[in-house]
């Protein structure tokens, strides 16, 4: 009995050094991250931004739930991919108005709201700069929002110029809305 269950136990690590092996011998298309994400494209997209830029303090891609349309403007949107967690909050009114500005802005932010603990990665103050997010055609789909940490007279323009990078980096990557919920390719 213990023979057949150290055959099986080979058997079933053999086999997964095969599927690992196979999957270090295909291109990442997520690099510089080391390995080949197992998740969802969106997740996958936001851990490499975080890999690429480790200024940021995080990266969040805002968008509406799969099947609904990208411009509806009456459901909400939703926090789905994110270098930080809170995944599928929904966005409040002044985000749904930002989305329908189809603009962009950026702010510096000192105070921590009251009714916000602390965290190290939401602390203040922090550089916080929302984009529209864009597919490969050009056409708003949501929004992405990138936060560095913030000192008096830190280079503005360099962190813009990062944010629209990572912005640039998924439109290139998106061929529409409903591919972020697909297995990382």
């Amino acid at each position: 009995m213990c023979t057949n269950f150290s055959s099986t136990f080979g058997a079933f690590v053999l086999a997964a050094l095969l599927v690992v092996s196979a999957r270090a011998a295909t291109p990442n298309a997520y690099a510089p991250l080391g390995f080949q994400p197992l998740g969802n494209h969106g997740q996958a997209l936001v851990d490499m931004e975080m890999t690429k830029h480790p200024e940021l303090k995080l990266v969040a891609i805002h968008v509406t739930l799969p099947g609904v349309p990208a411009a509806a403007v009456k459901g909400p949107r939703y926090m789905m991919f994110s270098s930080f967690g809170r995944i599928g909050q929904p966005d409040g009114a002044e985000l749904l108005e930002f989305v329908q500005s189809k603009t962009e802005r950026s702010r510096v932010a000192t105070d921590l709201p009251a009714a916000m603990p602390s965290y190290r990665v939401m602390s203040h103050p922090n550089y916080k700069v929302q984009t529209p997010l864009l597919n490969r055609a050009g056409e708003v789909i949501g929004f992405t929002v990138t936060v560095f940490p913030y000192q008096e007279g830190a280079d503005l323009k360099a962190y813009d110029a990062i944010a629209h990078a990572v912005r640039d980096d998924f439109q290139q990557q998106i061929s529409d809305k409903d591919d972020l919920y697909q297995p990382a390719k």
